[in-house]
């Protein structure tokens, strides 16, 4: 597949992975000079190599004889990717010549070198890819070691293996009546919700009936579960936190409320006011720091930032990002406490994240309690026939490998609290 994406493409694959297993760095975008199939391309490789990064350093270490740590850059990270597309995406045989001549534009004494390396690999792959242990080998220790805490062994091997496929691609449905209609123009299969899951999505999903009419939106299977945990009553004021790209906005549209989308990023609100005119849905958009600003609402959605370990199935480069937890812990305790200044007496909060980890879960949880005696804890029932993310205290924890027969869904912690009194 994709035999004739050209050398720019894996060059910026491999600039792409070596910023984040070198520096932590998200993965960026390819960049804009590249045609809109070698994009997707370029893409497909770097994430292909995030999710596959233990077993193919393994095998290249192998294959070149030496510690991967004596291959100089741009070469490491170039061979990096060259090998997954080889390995991991059935490249022809033939397309080595396409990946030493990528390696041939940024070093051109490692010419022989890459061929010779990349042919070992492709050759002894099969033996050495059936002598691995693919879960593990591709998680990063200190997330190995806290799924095995939280999950234990099954629960982090099941996580790992998850994340291991190449997701499908989850909308939803302006008009979840029309989902089945939508999954057969779409070519994929109807969710229960309104969602339709496209297992094969192109490159460019601008392409697809029905974007450019606003009549779908993506958002994962797990996410539109979130916003469901409201209960959603005519005329109702909704404030929905930290709001772009929009796909949680347009679902509470789409469920009758009236919604206020409170973003700090400029950009990312631009996002999500193009979002939102493409499906012509309207909001009233704050640009502001949502741990200052005030208001009263019917209810609140606080989809509060995270690690977002829940995401690595579809954002791979999550595994290798550095971020704070005690920076993250203060920001989330901050906009939750100010998220509950926000909710009337009787209203709603619901608060989101897309983590795996108990201390962004039902530890939040528990802490925001504490420290807001005017709130109480109302059960939630997983609908959707998905009983496993039911959690003991009324929560909904959904896991990776939940679905896995029709493609998985991302980790989402979900928790929705009543304001019984004036705090």
């Amino acid at each position: 597949m994709h035999n004739r994406a050209g050398v720019a493409a894996r060059i910026a694959a491999g600039s792409a992975v070596r910023a984040v297993l070198t520096r932590g760095e998200p993965l960026g975008r390819p960049p804009g000079h590249l045609s809109t199939s070698d994009r997707a391309f370029a893409d497909l490789l770097a994430k292909t190599t995030l999710r596959r990064a233990g077993q193919i350093d393994e095998l290249l270490v192998h294959a070149a004889g030496r510690p991967l740590g004596k291959i100089r850059e741009p070469v490491r990270s170039i061979l990096r990717v060259c090998a997954a597309h080889l390995v991991f995406l059935d490249a022809p045989p033939h397309t080595i010549s396409t990946a030493v001549n990528a390696i041939r534009a940024v070093r051109p004494g490692a010419k022989a070198f890459a061929n010779a390396v990349l042919r070992a690999a492709v050759r002894d792959a099969p033996i050495i890819l059936s002598q691995q242990e693919a879960p593990r080998l591709n998680t990063p220790d200190s997330l190995w070691q806290s799924w095995q805490r939280d999950y234990g062994d099954d629960g982090a091997t099941a996580i790992a293996q998850a994340h291991l496929i190449i997701p499908p691609l989850d909308v939803t449905c302006r008009d979840p009546a029309q989902a089945e209609q939508w999954a057969m123009r779409l070519e994929g299969i109807a969710l229960p919700g309104g969602g339709v899951r496209i297992p094969q999505p192109p490159g460019d999903i601008t392409k697809l009936a029905g974007f450019a009419e606003g009549a779908w939106w993506v958002q994962d299977c797990a996410a539109r579960l979130a916003t469901t945990a409201m209960t959603i009553t005519p005329r109702m004021h909704v404030l929905d936190l930290c709001a772009a790209p929009g796909g949680k906005t347009a679902q509470l549209i789409a469920m009758g409320a009236s919604v206020t989308a409170r973003e700090s990023d400029s950009e990312r609100a631009q996002r999500l006011t193009e979002n939102l005119a493409r499906l012509s849905m309207e909001a009233t958009i704050e640009v502001c720091d949502a741990r200052k600003a005030g208001g009263q609402f019917d209810g609140v959605l606080a989809d509060l930032p995270c690690s977002a370990s829940g995401t690595i199935r579809r954002h791979p480069d999550v595994a290798y990002r550095r971020r704070d937890p005690e920076t993250l812990r203060a920001l989330q305790d901050a906009l939750l406490a100010q998220a509950a200044h926000c909710v009337r007496p009787g209203g709603q909060l619901v608060m989101v994240t897309c983590s795996l980890a108990p201390e962004e879960g039902s530890g939040l949880a528990a802490r925001f309690l504490t420290h807001h005696p005017s709130f109480t804890l109302t059960p939630l029932t997983p609908p959707w026939g998905l009983t496993q993310a039911a959690r003991e205290a009324g929560f909904l924890q959904t896991l990776p490998y939940y679905w896995l027969d029709r493609g998985g869904m991302d980790g989402f912690f979900i928790a929705r609290f009543l304001r019984t009194d004036n705090p």
